[in-house]
């Protein structure tokens, strides 16, 4: 895409924003006025225009994170709502997060509810609307760009036909070249012409209009392509290199930069460093305010506690492996007699679980009070300061021990590559009734699908599932 299109696409996707949201407060501020809410407290525009002016940046700077002003032409509908949705959430907890640091008394709830949903709804009216006549543009033939593909004719069908499959993209396809070391008999494409070799590429540059060259070759022609980029870097046409000339199942790809350098990266975890840095905010901000909720409970748990028959202190600490094997110290309300480690050799023929994992439904460490503790996660609580910390998450899955990881096989030390949790899927799928290879089978998928959106779904699976003490040793 020319650069002077890039920032026409996003200024008019900026102030068309702007001025949804601008109206989207106007028109919730209205909606709050009206006759049903007369038992309401009054809210006054005057002392809550400040909402919606803070709106405007907040909104657009996650909706940049997003990369929601860029060419909207490759993405679905689904995948523009979700991203509005996410970007309404974390929008909704920064503005929340203001009131409650800076204690703004002018500050109406319904106001706000109201003011995010049809801010929602707006946003993504608008984006539709947008996308829709963009793309019925596209498909009358407008705003079209000619684009060459260079490779192997099986490698070139595979994207040609998924270029038909979205003329939306409006990309016209002018023809393609086949590596210079391709022999005569490859098989062709029928869909397009064949121009020739890579060695045409200056010809077919300066007698056609292209906007785009895509390279789609095996990993054994890269050296090939030293020739090629620099007759386009010279040419200054726009350049793309296919990156699945490695065969990978799991790991997803990205271009970085090490300063100048580029770094082809594969990935297995989250990599979006902004929405793992909404991740941590969430920590941050819900472990303190649960910590503050729960003082009192805890503070009765440690009382119950010093008065149980099985004498010892408050709180247990555990060395437990964190993320990509780092050590820290995982801190519970002790629920079983002093010296319980000591035990465990002894144990085992109770163990319930396969693999390195100790459960057992008639542990006889476990203390009176530490039994009810257990049923209903109570000991867990204290891990509340590891996630504040940033040791662990409230969302991720669950620390291992060092002797444990120590027995891992090879596939389930992948867990090990994301910030462990205090909740996680097995907690909410039966936690022990579970066993051990399907409870590694769940973190991985975890991390493969991992989203905000999916942390806050087991954040409020979590409830239920610790009311109902179901799968609780």
């Amino acid at each position: 895409m020319l650069k002077q299109h890039k920032i026409l696409v996003r200024n008019t996707l900026l102030t068309a924003d702007i001025l949804v949201i601008l109206l989207a407060f106007f028109l919730s501020f209205r909606f709050r006025q009206m006759p049903f809410f007369m038992d309401a407290k009054t809210v006054y525009f005057n002392t809550h225009y400040w909402m919606g002016i803070v709106a405007v940046p907040v909104w657009c700077l996650f909706l940049y994170f997003q990369d929601m002003y860029k060419s909207q032409r490759i993405l679905s509908y689904t995948i523009i709502f979700w991203r509005l949705i996410k970007t309404t959430f974390t929008s909704a907890l920064i503005l929340g997060s203001l009131v409650f640091i800076f204690q703004i008394k002018s500050f109406s709830r319904s106001l706000f509810i109201i003011f995010l949903t049809v801010s929602l709804i707006m946003l993504t009216l608008e984006r539709v609307l947008i996308k829709a006549v963009s793309n019925s543009i596209r498909k009358r033939g407008y705003n079209f760009r000619n684009i060459l593909l260079v490779g192997k004719p099986n490698s070139v069908k595979k994207l040609v036909g998924r270029i038909e499959q979205h003329p939306e993209w409006s990309l016209r396809i002018l023809g393609y070249l086949v590596p210079a070391d391709s022999k005569n008999n490859d098989d062709s494409v029928s869909e397009i012409p064949r121009l020739g070799t890579s060695h045409d590429l200056i010809r077919i540059a300066q007698n056609n209009v292209i906007d785009e060259i895509i390279f789609c070759i095996d990993s054994h022609n890269l050296d090939a392509l030293d020739r090629e980029l620099h007759i386009c870097e010279e040419m200054g046409i726009r350049t793309h290199i296919v990156a699945d000339f490695f065969k990978l199942l799991i790991a997803k790809t990205e271009l970085g930069y090490l300063e100048d350098i580029p770094l082809l990266t594969f990935t297995t975890t989250p990599h979006r460093d902004f929405h793992l840095f909404i991740k941590r905010l969430m920590d941050l901000f819900l472990s303190a305010i649960l910590l503050i909720l729960f003082m009192p409970l805890m503070i009765f748990i440690a009382i119950l506690i010093k008065l149980d028959p099985a004498k010892g202190p408050v709180l247990f600490k555990q060395t437990r492996v964190g993320v990509n094997g780092r050590l820290f110290q995982l801190l519970k309300f002790r629920s079983m007699v002093v010296g319980a480690e000591n035990l465990l050799p002894n144990l085992q023929i109770i163990n319930e679980m396969n693999g390195p994992v100790f459960k057992a439904t008639k542990d006889p460490r476990i203390t009176r009070t530490g039994k009810l503790l257990r049923k209903y996660s109570l000991d867990e609580l204290p891990q509340l300061v590891n996630v504040f910390k940033g040791d662990m998450s409230l969302v991720g899955p669950r620390p291992p021990l060092p002797k444990e990881v120590e027995m891992y096989e090879r596939w389930q030390r992948r867990r090990l590559s994301m910030k462990p949790g205090l909740t996680c899927i097995w907690q909410i799928s039966g936690r022990n009734e579970i066993d051990f290879e399907e409870w590694m089978r769940m973190d991985l998928d975890y991390i493969d699908h991992w989203t905000l959106g999916l942390d806050l779904k087991i954040l409020i699976k979590t409830i239920p599932a610790i009311l109902s003490g179901k799968g609780a040793r």
